[in-house]
This record gives C-alpha cells, sequence and structure tokens, in this order.
C-alpha cells in the first residue's frame, strides 16, 4: 500500500509505504485469492470479508493474514507482515463505497508488487530517454555555438587575393604569416590593430590612401573620431606595424601616431573603515595585498595584470562611508568576481561594485564631455529648457513633480520617460551610455559566456 499524496492524485509518483508509523508490506501477490475464496497464504475461508484490490490491475489479494494454528479454538493471530492493521482496514472499507473491493481510501491506495515493480521500471526508462534527449541537444548546441564563432571570424578575416607571378608571390602582397588574423573573441589583440593618427600630422586622406595601396597594406575601416584624429582599423599587428613604419619614412613623427592602449574595466570598493588614510592611496593597496592572497597570486603571475588605485573619497549620499575607485586588469577583475566581489580590508569585508562613470556635461546636459570643453547652447538639468544653467531654474522649487523634471536627453532620444532630471543615475539615456561603456570592456564581452 503506498500514498499518493494528499491530494489523492495516484497517477504521481509512489509516496512512502509507511501509515502512521505503521510499516506497511506492499508484497501481496503472495495473497492472492483462489478461485474458491480461499487465501493462498493463511487457507483462511472467510478471505473475502477482508480483501483489497491492486489499484492498477484489479486483482485482489487478502488484507489481513493470520498465522495458521493447529488448534482451531485458540483465537488467531495476526500476521506482522500485513499490508495494514485492522483499525486501518476497518476505516477504509467504511470510506469506500464496496466494503469488500475497496480500491482507494483518502490518499492511500493498495498496489501489489509486480504493478509497483512495473511503473518505476516505466518511469527509469522514461527518465533515462530524458537524459538522452537533452544529451544529444546539448551537444548540437555546442557543435552550432562552434560553428557560429568560425562563421564570425570568417566574416572579419580580409579577404585574400594571392597574386601569382611566375609561381611566385608579387612584392606588394604579404605573406600568409604577415596577414594572421586578429582573434575577435580577444580585445587585448583587436586594440593592437588599430592605429591613429592625430589632425597636427596634417596628412591629407588621399595621401594615406595611397601609402596604403602602394605598400599592399590592408585596411579594413577608417574614420574620424570626435577629436578630429583619423582612426584605422587593420587585420593585424604586423600590418600595423608596417603601415606605422610606412607614415614615419614619409614624415609623419611617432608623436603624431598613436597606439591606443587597452581598455580596462573600473571598480568601487565601498565601506572601507575610518581609520583607512584617503591621501595614503599605497598604504591602503598594500593593505588590501596583503589580507587578499588571491589578488596578490594574481599580480605576481602577471607582469600585465593591473590594480591602480585612482581615487579614495567618501560616498556622495553618505559622507560617513569611504569608498576606493580602483583599475583592474580583467584578469584581476576575474579573480575579484570569483570571491563573491568582496575584499578584505583590516577587520571588514568590502563590496565590490563596477563602476561604469559616464561623462556629462552641466552646461548642455549631453554625455561624452564636461562643460569646461562644451561650446554648445546652456540646458537645464532640471525642466530641460534652454536659456537657463540649472542652478538658476524657476522650476526648482516646484513641488509638482509631473511638471518639474524634464529630462532634456531623453527628450532628444524619443524616451516618453522624461519626468526626471538629466543628471539622475536612473536616466535611460544614461543607462544606455552605461550599456555602450560596458560593451566596448572586453572584461564584461568575454565573461557573459562563462
Amino acid at each position: 500500500m503506498s500514498n499518493d499524496g494528499p491530494e489523492g492524485s495516484h497517477k504521481g509518483a509512489l509516496a512512502s509505504s509507511t501509515v502512521d508509523g505503521v510499516s506497511v508490506n506492499s508484497s501481496l501477490e503472495a495473497r492472492e485469492l483462489t478461485q474458491s475464496g480461499q487465501c493462498s497464504t493463511c487457507k483462511a475461508l472467510d478471505a473475502k470479508e477482508s480483501t483489497v484490490c491492486c489499484f492498477f490491475c484489479s486483482k485482489t489479494f487478502h488484507a489481513l493474514c493470520y498465522d495458521i494454528l493447529e488448534e482451531k479454538t485458540v483465537q488467531r493471530k495476526p500476521r506482522s507482515d500485513n499490508s495494514c492493521t485492522k483499525t486501518f482496514y476497518t476505516n477504509y472499507c467504511s470510506n469506500v463505497k464496496d466494503k469488500n473491493q475497496g480500491t482507494k481510501f483518502g490518499s492511500f491506495v493498495f498496489i501489489c508488487d509486480p504493478c509497483r515493480t512495473k511503473n518505476e521500471t516505466q518511469a527509469a526508462r522514461n527518465t533515462n530517454d530524458h537524459v538522452r534527449v537533452l544529451d544529444n541537444r546539448v551537444s548540437a548546441l555546442s557543435s552550432d555555438i562552434s560553428d557560429l564563432k568560425e562563421l564570425l571570424n570568417k566574416a572579419l578575416r580580409p579577404p585574400v587575393t594571392d597574386s601569382v607571378d611566375n609561381g611566385q608571390m608579387t612584392s606588394n602582397q604579404e605573406s600568409p604569416s604577415q596577414t594572421s588574423n586578429i582573434n575577435v573573441w580577444c580585445d587585448k589583440e583587436r586594440v593592437q590593430s588599430l592605429l591613429v593618427v592625430q589632425k597636427e600630422a596634417n596628412i591629407e586622406s588621399t595621401q594615406l590612401e595611397k601609402t596604403v595601396i602602394n605598400h599592399g597594406i590592408q585596411v579594413q575601416k577608417r574614420y574620424v573620431d570626435k577629436k578630429g584624429d583619423t582612426v584605422l582599423v587593420l587585420p593585424s599587428k604586423q600590418a600595423r606595424d608596417k603601415l606605422k613604419c610606412e607614415l614615419q619614412s614619409s614624415g609623419v613623427s611617432n608623436d603624431q601616431l598613436r597606439e591606443p592602449k587597452q581598455r580596462y574595466p573600473t571598480i568601487s570598493m565601498v565601506g572601507l573603515p575610518k581609520t583607512a588614510d584617503i591621501n595614503d592611496k599605497k598604504s591602503i593597496q598594500n593593505t588590501l595585498l596583503s589580507q587578499n592572497p588571491t589578488l596578490a597570486r594574481c599580480l605576481n603571475a602577471s607582469s600585465s595584470a593591473l590594480f591602480d588605485i585612482i581615487s579614495v573619497k567618501p560616498l556622495r549620499m553618505n559622507e560617513n562611508v569611504k569608498q576606493a575607485i580602483i583599475r583592474v586588469s580583467d584578469d584581476v577583475r576575474y579573480a575579484i568576481s570569483q570571491s563573491q566581489n568582496r575584499l578584505y580590508y583590516g577587520m571588514d569585508s568590502c563590496r565590490v561594485y563596477d563602476q561604469l562613470y559616464i561623462k556629462r556635461c552641466n552646461r548642455c546636459q549631453g554625455f561624452g564631455h564636461y562643460a569646461r570643453d562644451c561650446s554648445k547652447e546652456v540646458c537645464c538639468g532640471i525642466c530641460g529648457i534652454t536659456g537657463h544653467e540649472t542652478h538658476h531654474c524657476p522650476h526648482a522649487n516646484s513641488k509638482d513633480i509631473s511638471t518639474k523634471y524634464h529630462c532634456a536627453n531623453c527628450y532628444k532620444a524619443g524616451d516618453l520617460d522624461c519626468n526626471h532630471p538629466a543628471y539622475s543615475s536612473a536616466c535611460p539615456s544614461y543607462r544606455v551610455q552605461q550599456e555602450k561603456l560596458r560593451a566596448s570592456l572586453s572584461y564584461y564581452s568575454k565573461n557573459m559566456l562563462r
């Protein structure tokens, strides 16, 4: 006899085989009634008065067997391995329509061993089938991911046109070893293929194009940034070095050619104790390295590992809490994330957050620059109206929030949610700029696939 749950749903998995602390035996097949109604175990002729039916096969079994005694006058003794007690069977019979052929009582059903074994075998077989299907799907998905990476690598690979002259490659064609393709999944290699020609070089685009063509240098992309510098994207570090050498030979100084550095993530460590000296960054760094051995091992393992404390200052919203702004390399940031984003300092465990700071102008409210470098029209950060600065806004003391705030950046972006100041950290336009910054950092793009 098995418990199939408080709802009485007999189609679920078989539950515990105990009832009110009494062990229940489901071995009923040996007590099946014969055609004459006699129990095959205890040979009782009145077995029909205490029978149960298997829930699945509907065979009839004797529920209350007795020990076979030689003296018929002695009161019969119930067997210790009966399916249930006499009290339970009495309650069982009083709750079913047919007292002699009861099938289900409350949340209990009688199941014979063959049926139970058959159901458990089928359930195990179904589980194995599900596991096999899932395993096949995972294998197919892994293959698809590998194919996708290969397609992306091929899509970013520059076209190769082999020019053959008398069985040899022409002089202006780089060999395959020289044009090794960059790994699109490695931001470090991508940055190494960039070359910036500063506007002070005064080199015309036609002259630059002529240099590229005459020396057989492949360039994937060319654009001018906000500063007016020309940025060239080349397929490899070798191609960049070759172009840089040719430009220097044509009169461009080394100071006018710049190789961009890899951008690293910035973190904020919040919760420094009051005893920490905000002016002694070296002491703070030494304390962190001594109390966080994982961090120290990471810095010692690689010469390119970076852990640079930029500043230590109190929080803007709570001056009693200090924070340290730290720029770290990708491997150091990953090591910190594996330590639950916490660093030990003194008697405290400081929480580490990603610092995705975006420059915002207090003059025009635009992103990417400060007011000292802005020549655009003045725009209010509260009401979003041009013509006056934020600290001169006539709506600053208004209690009606629905008319007080109007974000100029969200209004320009066509966002319906403009009911907030432009300097709000929850501004949707500000969040979009943060996501752009996150996408430009290799650590976040790589660890999305971990």
